[in-house]
C-alpha cells in the first residue's frame, strides 16, 4: 500500500460511498482505469463520466456531475481504499 496516496481523495482504486441527494439512495463505486470496469461489480472507469467527475473529490463534498440524461448529484459519504 502506497503511504503517499491520499485516502481522505477519490482516486483511481479508491472505493467511494455516495448518496444520491436527489433520491437519498446509497451507492457504493470502486473507481478503477477503463479495462477494468465492470458495472456489475460496481466498478466505474475513472474516464466514465461519473468516474471522472468524483475524481479529486473529498469526503462530504457534494459533487455535481452532468450526464447526458441529466444532472447528477452526489454527497460523498466515505472514501476508503
Amino acid at each position: 500500500l502506497d503511504k503517499n496516496i491520499p485516502k481522505d481523495e477519490v482516486l483511481i482504486g479508491a472505493t467511494v460511498k455516495l448518496k444520491d441527494m436527489d433520491t437519498d439512495e446509497e451507492l457504493e463505486y470502486i473507481l478503477v482505469s477503463e479495462l477494468e470496469a465492470d458495472y456489475n461489480q460496481n466498478k466505474i472507469s475513472i474516464s466514465s463520466p461519473v468516474g471522472g467527475g468524483l475524481l479529486g473529490h473529498k469526503e462530504n463534498e457534494i459533487v455535481e456531475i452532468k450526464i447526458p440524461a441529466g444532472v447528477l448529484k452526489y454527497k460523498i459519504i466515505k472514501i476508503s481504499r
